[in-house]
């Protein structure tokens, strides 16, 4: 994390996982930009500032999950057929190598899933609680970047441990 780098919050800061967050960047001198309020409006929040790192928690990575997930298995033909190719291709390298990016996939069938996300996430973090591995699995592919997951509790400062 840099001065270049931007992050979109809207966990609470008594939240110690969004606490630890804000101040590891406010040292690295990257910018925070806070969401509108409205939860519902996060989508519109994160075109608006397209940050380069995303920490949330499962419950709403779970949530972008399930919405982009059922929005691909409504695709028909060759499309879906391309779809499906791309997502195994990616999976193969995400579960054998932990590469997360794929030039050709990520240009001709994930641009629009990564625009969900503001279009230029480098990397994603995850904390809190446990998420699915096969969702998280899905999300590094349709994401076009790495997830990382923190292990932690209130206790020990947040997070004691990132995977």
């Amino acid at each position: 994390m840099g001065k270049d780098d931007a992050h979109l919050t809207y966990l609470p800061l008594p939240h110690l996982f969004e606490r630890a967050i804000y101040t590891s960047l406010m040292f690295k001198g990257a910018s925070i930009y806070f969401y509108s309020g409205d939860i519902l409006k996060l989508k519109d929040d994160l075109a608006t500032v397209k940050p380069t790192f995303f920490a949330t928690v499962p419950r709403l990575h779970l949530r972008f999950h399930d919405i982009i997930k059922e929005k691909l298995k409504s695709e028909k033909g060759i499309k879906k057929w391309l779809i499906d190719w791309a997502y195994a291709t990616k999976l193969n390298k995400v579960t054998t190598r932990s590469i997360c990016e794929d030039t050709i996939w990520d240009r001709i069938i994930f641009k629009k899933t990564k625009e969900l996300f503001g279009g230029r996430v480098k990397w994603m973090l995850t904390g809190s609680a446990p998420i699915n591995h096969d969702a998280l699995n899905f999300l590094k592919i349709i994401g076009c970047c790495p997830i990382y997951e923190a292990y932690g509790m209130t206790e020990t400062t947040a997070a004691s441990f990132i995977t």
